[in-house]
């Protein structure tokens, strides 16, 4: 702004700065309206604020004042930060030119150079943790979301683990009952094996006197085959006997009734 005088610098800062302290403060929320103020008057004008307009639009937004622009909130800068350190750059470069290019007296080459030096060592550093704030409070952000998600579905894979434990305790409880049943049909299994083997204890000798018994049933029953068939010869004799004895009662009967003719024929 080659136009404007020191005096006309000196009196906006001393606007923004109302103190007048050394350390130049300022209310850091103004730089977001007044960013947004320049960067609404340049879609509506297509170019840059002179220099009047330019201490106008910084003055009002240190100074809560409306201008013919809305004005906007520091919260709002996340989203022109890049738009913001363009036309910083701009306005350095312009100011640059002004140095070299036009014929200054030293007290406003001095000042020119200390702000800006304020803007790049303050405003712009500033600047850039605002960025980087916000950059960061995005990932704590998204960092919480995950979390959250995390904590969700490790409540949830912490319900479904209770269920799970509170079954397998079911199942261990009952594989227990089990466990003490077998133990108990094992002793009963345990005496019943000493009483089968006194049994078989009793059962030897008594499979050896079988053995002997069937042995001698052999050798009866083999006995008893010889005495039936003398019985079998025995009777076919008899048979034949009494054939003959029949036969022997026939004759005899015979001779008796020829005797008996015979003597009543002698007589």
């Amino acid at each position: 702004y080659k136009d404007e005088t020191i005096e006309g610098v000196e009196e906006v800062f001393k606007r923004i700065d109302k103190d007048e302290s050394k350390d130049f403060e300022y209310k850091t929320e103004a730089l977001g309206k007044f960013q947004t103020a320049i960067d609404d008057f340049k879609k509506k004008k297509n170019r840059l604020p002179n220099a009047a307009e330019f201490l106008r639009y910084l003055g009002a937004a240190f100074e809560d004042q409306e201008t013919e622009v809305d004005a906007g909130m520091y919260a709002q800068l996340s989203g022109v930060y890049k738009d913001a350190k363009e036309l910083a750059m701009q306005l350095k470069h312009g100011t640059d030119e002004v140095l070299q290019t036009k014929v200054l007296d030293s007290e406003t080459k001095a000042a020119l150079r200390d702000l800006w030096k304020w803007i790049e060592e303050k405003g712009l550093t500033t600047l850039q943790k605002s960025q980087d704030n916000d950059e960061e409070l995005d990932k704590l952000r998204q960092q919480c979301e995950v979390f959250s998600q995390e904590n969700a579905s490790q409540k949830t894979s912490l319900e479904t683990q209770m269920k799970i434990s509170t079954e397998l305790e079911k199942q261990l409880l009952n594989a227990r009952i089990e466990v003490d049943q077998l133990k108990d049909q094992l002793q009963s299994l345990a005496e019943n094996q000493e009483t089968f083997q006194t049994i078989e204890q009793q059962l030897t000798p008594l499979e050896t006197d079988v053995k002997q018994k069937d042995q001698d049933l052999k050798l009866a029953q083999k006995e008893l085959e010889e005495v039936r068939k003398r019985f079998n010869s025995c009777y076919e004799e008899n048979q034949m006997l009494k054939s003959q004895l029949h036969y022997l009662n026939v004759v005899t009967d015979e001779l008796g009734r020829a005797r008996s003719a015979l003597e009543s024929a002698n007589q």
